[in-house]
């Protein structure tokens, strides 16, 4: 890359109009900041310039312009300030421009100009240009033989006895080489100090070498991420938290100002419009049948239907009237605080929304009247404006914009934007994701509510508003610190996506943007929708290493907040995200880079649908812009495309895992080891563990399809059935092949089992010592005294236990006690007892109280309790929603391996009345159940457990809370753990 020649011959002036005196700036056509100073005829970085003119900067010294390119902050100094300014600026194009701008200006008297690069020491350094139409992107690096050789100096050599009362630094990276050669400036005159922080890692070190000297941040202005320090013995005539209010209010009212100036632009609009929305009141004809029609054909069928669209029509015609009505007021209102105050950016927002809602329908109703498009463009400013944002929250969903902070553990946060027509895939999407995140929000695009097909989750918010497209799925970063994930609403994600995601995040130190698909641009690029200009890494097919790319597919991403500064301000038109995301991360020189992944993790989902992305390049039809060339357009534009490299500081040495057991869900269709197995697999997947599933009677259960690992789980059922002995087969042929081997062998408390558990394991490890371990599922289990013998070979692993869907419980709205299974109820091996003296016991305690139960599994022994209802096996969501609608489990069961269903209906917020199992519940579930030992004991808890709602509330607070500790969410490090330790 060469360092570009003077262009003088290229040049313009533009006239400042806002400043006084008048000043004129010349600069290079076709360059960047000169172009944006030509298109606005105001100085570039105004907001930056404007809060330190407010700063009142005591005594006589001079303010050092450190990469004064062109000289637009030299001149506002010395022009508009009337301050004396040492621009210091090391390419010859820029000097050029600098010494014109400060002689046009007849600022000479007031300007030293001193030509070289500001670094930690007098030095020749190398010059380059990271971007040929943005002269302010030259930057300096050490070289043994510089191909373009500049001077380089350090502040505290050049300032001699002149007393520095600002310094602004903006030299492309070598800020803090800069600022370690100033030490002795800063230290003598604590100059206010103003400095570009390129990216989050920038900031840190800036501020490592800062604040250890007394500075303190006070301010951040600018198109890029300007820093104000300020030290308390600065030349200031106040203090520095005096100093920060004042920048504060400044800011504000810059906001205030562009908000009102936007709400004047949409004002008029809406007057524009407000003679069409009569339409909405008069309406066109009822119906399109003409009565000729009509007498034509005589069937009752299209009768009916002719009479249908007429209903509908007038249906349509009312809520449209009401509509119009409403719309016409709130107009009138905002126009009457038009001229009596500043409108802030909500209001703002109500105008817009209401603008685009009415334009819209307006056009559907008459296209030959009305073109939303057209008119759409007259706001358009309005809405890609990153002051204002143009969102309205639908019901009383959170608006995301008043929240503060995160205080507390870094939480993940999902952004999904999606459209009409995407309901049933956006419903597939929250489901997937919603035991995965701390929060998810989702932008409707051109939506008045929230579909009914998604799952309503108190941690997924809807927002709703104009059509922002798919950069409505970055709308929510503000206000955010953590991990922020964006997703779409076609993909289906896996179980272990946000863990893997989060992962890759980890691994590059928080310094790069991960996801799944991407692209690497062709050297030849032309047309970003031809395979010959980009090389596609796509999430559906497998990738076997990290691949670092020029651009991330914003459907299946994430990153730290940290990692690049982003807003809404930085993507500049809808539906290109993925471009815009690459330029701001090529800006900052921040790594992009798809993670490894294996096919069928996440595929495809609902194709017919209609799609952003589709729409947006019109493969289908609509009033969306078209911006295909524009994407193509952009990525040509410019011309720096590189490969950042992303080192790798975190990395996991996992071992491969093969779960042998009841997989095959065509064969087992249900059960607790069926959904144990795959949620084990999909837990350690997240830790990049290579588990893969293997059903004990349908797969390859002894070669394991030629896989190799290192731990053997076998997970089967009671191992005192007569087919047992084939499942001994599998775990010794496993041991005899030096593998680790984990083995369930349902521990489930009582004597008789201790024994044989204790007989069986003592036998395979003479055989193969050291290479086995027993599955238990509480720490409590290592204390029978039946399993001394093996306490060294038991290994504690969580239950795998996946969040219940909603509704959660609610006392006012439940009745009756759930008995459980009746299969379970009737084994009296399990129950150590009669289940009817359980059920009886029940009766006597609450005798106008129903009694439920449900029949999971075919009972071996009658069963007939006299319940007053007994449910069918039902789907998991469909099973939830039935127990919120209880108000008490009852579990009688004592001698199983692991009680799932009591835990389940703990975290609905159903209180759980439990018999003592050290083996299961009375550790996972512990003092936030109530734990009972006999029958007659019911009587002592169970009324006031169920009428006081006060005593309700409380265990069913505890219950949700416990489940949660116990959920794989939460238990899938102690997961690892144990099976790295086996």
């Amino acid at each position: 890359m060469t360092v570009s020649q003077p262009a003088l011959d290229r040049t313009a002036s533009v006239t400042i109009e806002s400043s006084t005196p008048h000043l004129q700036l010349s600069g290079t056509k076709g360059e960047y900041i000169f172009d944006l100073i030509r298109s606005t005829r105001t100085f570039y970085e105004r907001d930056l310039l404007d809060a330190i003119s407010l700063i009142p900067l005591v005594g006589d010294g001079v303010i050092i312009d450190a990469g004064a390119n062109l000289g637009n902050h030299t001149v506002f100094f010395a022009g508009v300030m009337r301050a004396k300014v040492v621009a210091i600026e090391p390419e010859q194009n820029n000097i050029a421009l600098l010494r014109r701008n400060v002689h046009d200006n007849s600022l000479g008297d007031r300007v030293d100009i001193v030509e070289a690069a500001l670094w930690d020491r007098a030095d020749t350094l190398d010059l380059s240009n990271q971007n040929p139409d943005n002269a302010g992107t030259f930057m300096v690096s050490s070289a043994d033989h510089p191909a373009s050789p500049v001077r380089a100096v350090a502040l505290d050599d050049i300032v001699g006895d002149r007393r520095v009362l600002l310094l602004k630094l903006d030299i492309e990276g070598a800020e803090v080489r800069a600022l370690q050669g100033a030490v002795g400036t800063l230290r003598a005159h604590r100059p206010i100090v103003v400095v570009e922080a390129n990216g989050p890692l920038a900031q840190r070190e800036i501020g490592r070498l800062l604040l250890p000297l007394g500075y303190a941040e006070v301010h951040v202005a600018g198109r890029s991420d300007n820093l104000v320090f300020v030290h308390p013995g600065s030349p200031i005539p106040c203090s520095v938290d005096d100093l920060a209010r004042t920048l504060a209010i400044h800011r504000e009212r810059i906001g205030q100002r562009t908000a009102t100036s936007r709400a004047d632009h949409v004002a008029k609009s809406l007057r524009v419009i407000q003679d069409r929305i009569e339409y909405l009141d008069s309406g066109t004809p009822a119906s399109d049948l003409a009565d000729d029609e009509l007498a034509e054909t005589h069937e009752a069928r299209q009768f009916r239907e002719a009479q249908e669209a007429h209903e509908a029509q007038e249906a349509r015609e009312a809520r449209q009237a009401r509509e119009a009505r409403l719309l016409r007021e709130r107009v009138a209102e905002l126009e009457g605080e038009l001229g009596s105050r500043r409108l802030v950016a909500g209001d703002v927002s109500v105008l817009a929304a209401s603008f685009d809602l009415v334009s819209r329908r307006l056009a559907q109703r008459a296209p030959d009247e009305w073109s939303h498009q057209a008119s759409d463009d007259a706001i358009r400013g309005l809405l890609d404006d990153p002051s204002v944002l143009p969102v309205a929250p639908v019901g009383n969903h959170t608006n995301p914009y008043l929240s503060r902070p995160a205080t507390g553990r870094e939480k993940v946060r999902i952004g999904i934007a999606t459209m009409p027509g995407r309901e049933l895939g956006l419903g597939v999407v929250l489901r997937s994701l919603a035991t995965q995140a701390d929060e998810i929000f989702v932008y409707l695009n051109g939506m008045d509510s929230v579909p009914d097909s998604v799952p309503n989750h108190d941690h997924i918010h809807f927002m709703t508003g104009p059509d922002l497209g798919d950069r409505g799925k970055f709308q929510f970063l503000d206000g955010h610190e953590g991990y922020y994930l964006t997703c779409d609403d076609d993909i289906a994600y896996p179980p272990f996506y946000v863990d893997r995601i989060v992962d890759g995040i980890e691994k590059y130190g928080r310094q790069a943007l991960v996801g799944w698909h991407g692209s690497i641009f062709a050297a030849e690029f032309s047309d970003y929708y031809e395979a010959t200009s980009r090389r596609v890494i796509a999430y559906y097919s497998t990738r076997g290493e990290d691949i670092p790319v020029h651009l991330l597919g914003t459907g299946i991403a994430g990153f730290h907040t940290s990692t690049l500064p982003l807003g809404m301000s930085d993507f500049e038109y809808p539906n290109m995200a993925d471009v815009w995301l690459a330029l701001k991360a090529q800006k900052h020189q921040v790594p992009m880079v798809v993670l490894a992944h294996q096919r069928g993790w996440a595929d495809p989902i609902d194709k017919g649908a209609p799609s952003i992305s589709n729409a947006s390049i019109k493969k289908e039809g609509g009033e969306v812009l078209d911006v295909r060339a524009r994407v193509s357009d952009t990525v040509s534009a410019y011309s720096s495309w590189q490969i950042n490299p992303a080192r790798q500081l975190f990395g996991r040495d996992s071992p491969s895992v093969a779960i042998v057991g009841r997989t095959d869900r065509t064969r087992w269709k249900k059960g607790g080891i069926l959904k144990s197995t795959h949620l084990m697999a999909e837990t350690l997947l997240g830790y990049s563990v290579d588990a893969r599933l293997f059903d004990i009677e349908t797969g390859d259960a002894y070669n394991l399809g030629g896989f190799d690992p290192d731990v053997a789980i076998v997970y089967v059922g009671d191992p005192e059935r007569p087919d047992f002995a084939d499942v001994e087969k599998v775990v010794l042929h496993h041991a005899d092949l030096g593998r680790a081997v984990i083995v369930n062998l349902s521990l489930q408390g009582s004597a008789h089992r201790h024994h044989y558990i204790t007989e069986v394991m003592k036998r395979w490890h003479a055989r193969n010592p050291g290479q086995f371990s027993l599955m238990i599922f509480t720490e409590s289990a290592r204390g029978f005294p039946g399993l001394a013998e093996i306490e060294n070979l038991l290994l504690p692993v969580p239950k795998t236990l996946e969040p219940p869907e909603p509704p959660a419980a609610r006392f006012a709205n439940t009745r009756g006690v759930f008995m459980g299974d009746i299969a379970k109820l009737s084994d009296e091996s399990l129950i150590g007892g009669s289940g009817q003296a359980w059920v009886d016991a029940v009766r006597a305690c609450l005798p106008d109280v129903p009694l439920y139960g449900v029949q999971q599994y075919k009972p071996r022994f009658p069963a007939d309790f006299g319940l007053d209802e007994v449910w069918p096996f039902m789907t998991p969501k469909l099973m939830s929603q039935r127990l919120a609608q209880v108000r008490i489990m009852v579990a009688p069961t004592k001698f199983a391996t692991y009680e799932m269903v009591p835990m389940e209906v703990a975290g609905i917020g159903v209180p759980v009345v439990y018999r003592d199992m050290p083996q299961s519940l009375s550790e996972t579930l512990g003092l936030s159940g109530v734990r009972v030992e006999r029958p007659e004991d019911l009587l002592e808890v169970l009324p006031t457990l169920y009428h006081d709602p006060l005593v309700w509330r409380s265990f069913s607070l505890a219950g949700e809370q416990r489940f949660k500790s116990q959920s794989l969410a939460a238990a899938s490090g102690h997961l690892y753990l144990r099976i790295k330790q086996a």
